[in-house]
């Protein structure tokens, strides 16, 4: 392909985004060997295999958290984008939000609770479950966060997305690196990882904050906590539960050989 092929294909703005996109996914890919490799190093072959389990068992039992909600509001919201239609959008983003205190509620508290005897009767140990609890509760807070991110992909903002996703991957990455070098061990890793997600809630509040000032047709939060004494859960996780059924079977291929790798040994 020629040079005067790739000016030309590059102005469009759905190769540009592609490209963004590509990017992103490299950068995100290499901060995972790079974490990977400093975690075996310092943790050592016994902590390390202890950190695979760990995220093994996180992965495993925070699977009734996905609901399909974030696949679910992206195709509906983008619909809705498209239509300029903003009391759908005003509805739909109420859906999230109201799912999500569904989520944390009544699947994630139950979860983070009966995730410490799950432990105990896996690796006759209730320490797993008990490192479990910060990351599980750290997943369901920074929820909010995909919300803004599924907004950047509506606005087709590919590179504020792509900044902000892997902003979110470098802190999730930096923080437990430190604590790990320092001699925090696993405890460290997880510390870091809670912080790093709560910290990006904060960033992501901000941004959608910022967003919504510049885009008449995204509701303020208030117009969302009001929205959501109207929104129907049901319908919507109709949709949203056949969405992630896929996925969620396809997930347990990679996670339960862990599994049962870490209760062997």
């Amino acid at each position: 392909m020629s040079w005067q092929s790739l000016k030309t294909l590059w102005q469009h703005r759905f190769v540009r985004d592609v490209a963004t996109l590509q990017a992103g996914t490299i950068f995100s890919a290499l901060l995972g060997v790079v974490s990977s490799a400093v975690f075996a190093r310092v943790l050592g072959p016994q902590t390390f295999g202890e950190y695979a389990v760990l995220t093994a068992f996180v992965a495993l039992v925070s699977i009734p958290f996905d609901l399909g909600v974030g696949y679910a509001t992206i195709t509906l919201l983008a619909n809705a984008y498209g239509r300029r239609d903003r009391s759908a959008i005003v509805e739909i983003v109420a859906f999230f939000v109201k799912a999500w205190w569904f989520i944390c509620l009544a699947i994630g508290v139950p979860v983070m609770v009966g995730s410490v005897g799950l432990a105990q009767a896996l690796y006759g140990s209730s320490r797993m479950g008990l490192l479990a609890v910060p990351l599980l509760a750290g997943q369901l807070i920074a929820s909010l966060f995909f919300l803004t991110t599924i907004v950047l992909q509506v606005q087709r903002r590919m590179t504020a997305l792509t900044v902000l996703e892997n902003s979110n991957k470098v802190l999730l990455t930096l923080l437990p690196i430190g604590l790990v070098i320092v001699g925090q061990g696993l405890a460290g890793v997880v510390a870091g990882q809670f912080v790093a997600m709560m910290a990006m809630l904060i960033i992501s509040v901000w941004l959608y904050r910022r967003l919504q000032r510049t885009d008449t047709l995204l509701p303020n939060f208030a117009e969302v906590w009001r929205a959501q004494a109207q929104v129907r859960l049901r319908s919507h996780l109709r949709f949203s539960i056949k969405i992630s059924l896929d996925k969620t079977i396809s997930n347990l291929f990679y996670i339960l050989p862990v599994m049962l790798l870490g209760s062997l040994a």
